[in-house]
């Protein structure tokens, strides 16, 4: 993971905005570091799977992947705006 620098402010804090690559995306695949890229974004999915409505089944078999397919095809991107606390990055592939 490489630091781009300070992002914007976000519940009166400063967040870092990281470069994720496909290999760091790859070393959280299971439920206790649960990584998820979804329009090229990265979002840190472990606290949320088990509240994942349809179970968190459907959230681990994604994690550690680029999600954006799956994702897209029973969501509309802008239901990601809720989760703007567990963004943790920009997925670079």
């Amino acid at each position: 993971v490489r630091e781009l620098g300070e992002g914007g402010e976000e519940s009166g804090r400063r967040r870092k905005v990281m470069n994720i690559s496909k290999e760091d995306l790859a070393k959280h695949t299971n439920k206790d570091s649960c990584w998820v890229a979804i329009h090229g974004n990265v979002y840190d999915l472990t606290e949320f799977a088990v509240e994942h409505p349809p179970g968190a089944e459907s959230i681990w078999e994604l994690c550690g992947t680029e999600a954006t397919e799956v994702f897209k095809a029973v969501h509309s991107e802008g239901m990601l705006d809720d989760f703007a606390d567990e963004k943790l990055g920009i997925y670079v592939g």
